[in-house]
């Protein structure tokens, strides 16, 4: 599969990702609302614009991805595939040293316990990948302050309407 046809698969996870999210979410808000039985939402759905420009691997990418930088790649060619790409998150160094000391090899380790703890420390290093990076948490932050704002709009009309009704 060439790295275009991986991009495009990417791409296309993260927008399956985003449409299944934003329903599941949405449903969970409304559910939870109707079990509240009140007049008045509690729970509200901060729901984010991303297209697929800001898909996982996409060029303007809102996610932490990996570090593809040539020297990196040429890393991994020249090693035939025995260094990985690491990811490019901000904590990646923290995350590793943790990752590293929680799972260290054990002196009876069997061999199927050493492939779990080799598994759980390559997920354990890759955490990041998927998730928001700074870009990506500011769509976060924004939608939510421009529903918080839209709501203490709609409650402020609604105490006016109420005390001129008085």
């Amino acid at each position: 599969m060439s790295s275009k046809e991986v991009r495009e698969r990417l791409t296309a996870n993260s927008g399956e990702w985003y449409q299944a999210s934003n329903k599941m979410l949405g449903e969970a808000v409304r559910k939870v609302n109707a079990e509240l039985g009140e007049s008045r939402e509690r729970v509200m759905f901060a729901r984010i614009e991303f297209p697929p420009d800001y898909a996982f691997a996409a060029h303007h990418t809102r996610l932490w991805g990996l570090n593809r930088s040539p020297f990196r790649m040429m890393m991994v060619v020249l090693s035939f595939g025995k260094i990985l790409l690491p990811s490019n998150d901000e904590v990646r160094q923290d995350r590793t040293a943790s990752c590293n000391e929680v799972f260290r090899r054990q002196l009876d380790e069997t061999p199927e316990r050493k492939k779990e703890r080799q598994t759980r420390l390559m997920l354990c290093r890759y955490a990041a990948l998927g998730h928001p990076n700074r870009k990506g948490a500011l769509l976060y932050a924004d939608a939510i302050t421009d529903l918080l704002k839209t709501t203490s709009t709609l409650i402020e009309s609604r105490l006016q309407h109420s005390s001129v009704s008085k």
